[in-house]
């Protein structure tokens, strides 16, 4: 008997091992609220089919982006010197990091080939780190302070997925992030950092974890 259940168990085991997947990916990721033209984006999923078309998932992120703004200015050198240099003093550094953790469904569309189309939806909760690095020669009234901002978000997507074996698979796509994380400054007083935006790239699928 106990054999009996020990058995049923480990194939129970092997089934829902078989059905579990693993995705890894980069994307490249514009947040409007983020300036120098977005950042690269890095995602691990974990999901588990519930039949040939829909899957359940869920995946982290992570995007990080540093801001400098310097100034260059020239060195004098004696006259008919070789070389000309010149210095370059970083005035402030604005550092965001950026984590955002989403479940939801992705559905393929069987189309008999390779290649099939995909659409997902997410439902998710997203913290951001937010870091200020003024140098002591900048005088300023209105510095931001350093903090971490959080709040509930969203996305949807699409792509394609190419098959590549039995259980691999190379997914190419798009996603739109809404997400505006907040921060209490003082009672009825709050700041938001608005990290919606475009997001494309590509990952690989593996099943059967």
């Amino acid at each position: 008997m106990r054999k009996s259940l020990l058995l049923a168990a480990t194939l129970s085991l092997a089934q829902l091992a078989g059905a579990l997947t693993l995705t890894g990916g980069v994307s490249f990721f514009n947040p409007s609220g983020v300036e120098g033209g977005g950042g690269a984006m890095l995602s691990l999923g974990f999901g588990q089919r519930v039949d040939e078309m829909v899957m359940a998932t869920v995946q982290i992120d992570y995007f990080n982006k540093t801001f400098k703004k310097e100034t260059v200015v020239p060195v004098d050198t004696a006259a008919g010197a070789i070389v000309s240099v010149e210095n370059r003093r970083v005035e402030f550094e604005h550092s965001v990091k950026y984590f955002p953790l989403t479940a939801g469904v992705a559905v393929t569309l069987p189309m008999g080939g390779r290649i099939n189309p995909f659409i997902e939806g997410r439902l998710g909760y997203g913290l951001a780190h937010v870091s200020y690095n003024y140098s002591e020669e900048v005088v300023s009234a209105s510095k931001p302070n350093d903090g971490t901002y959080s709040g509930f978000g969203w996305r949807v997507g699409g792509g394609a997925r190419l098959k590549l074996g039995f259980r691999s698979a190379l997914l190419a796509g798009v996603y739109y992030n809404g997400n505006t994380v907040s921060k209490t400054q003082a009672e009825n007083l709050f700041t938001d950092l608005k990290m919606s935006g475009l997001g494309f790239g590509a990952g690989l699928e593996l099943s059967g974890f």
